[in-house]
């Protein structure tokens, strides 16, 4: 399928190994509203990409909520081909914080991770921020054992950050203060090396020494510098 791109034309194809069981799928992709502003975006800075390849499209109900594709461009420095992910929403992280005898510490996530050989990374909370801008709260047992009000949430930055170039969306920055005892704290700063999943308490200016999650560092310097 032919998609107007500006003033030029691309292709909009799905990938030879992908097979999509509903009908119409390219054209439900065309009609994508996140395609369409992605789309947009190309037009307005360029250079037009020349081909979409669709490479997993995920429904909720036949309703498309997410797709990912190649996008080919040609530049002058040769054939570029990135991959874009898209969805309803767009990725936040958030990092809770809470001072205690006056040291601000960093509630961190210690899980397991595929991407490091299955082994344990400490790592900030995502979440997402929908179409009409409101954050919604990440989907994780520990977050919520924090109590944290999304009303107290605030955004560090107006701007989104690019982390990585895996094609994920840029991530708007948030943080809270959490009210902590000193006896809770501790219990953090001791848990088990054998738990699967747990909070972690860090001192907040040593995240950026210590801490290999790039969404972490992230909001820990812009909190350090503001």
């Amino acid at each position: 399928m032919e998609i107007q791109v500006g003033e030029k034309v691309a292709l909009l194809t799905m990938h030879k190994s992908y097979r999509d069981d509903a009908e119409g799928g390219v054209k439900a992709v065309a009609n994508y509203s996140p395609f369409c502003k992605y789309v947009a975006t190309c037009a307005r800075y360029g250079p037009v990409p020349s081909t979409f390849v669709i490479r997993d499209i995920r429904r909720v109900a036949q309703r498309i909520v997410g797709l990912t594709m190649d996008v080919e461009c040609v530049t002058r420095s040769g054939r570029v081909v990135q991959s874009v992910d898209l969805c309803d929403s767009s990725p936040a992280v958030i990092l809770p914080v809470t001072t205690v005898n006056d040291i601000c510490y960093a509630l961190l996530v210690r899980q397991r991770q595929a991407s490091v050989g299955c082994n344990f990374i400490l790592e900030a909370f995502c979440g997402a921020v929908n179409d009409t801008g409101s954050l919604m709260a990440p989907k994780d047992e520990l977050f919520q054992q924090l109590g944290v009000d999304l009303q107290q949430v605030r955004a560090i930055s107006p701007k989104k950050y690019t982390i990585g170039n895996e094609g994920t969306a840029p991530y708007k920055v948030y943080s809270v203060t959490v009210e902590m005892s000193p006896e809770t704290l501790q219990t953090l700063q001791n848990v088990s090396m054998n738990v699967e999943k747990s909070l972690v308490a860090m001192p907040l200016d040593e995240v950026l020494s210590t801490v290999s999650d790039a969404k972490a560092c992230l909001v820990a310097s812009l909190l350090l510098a503001s």
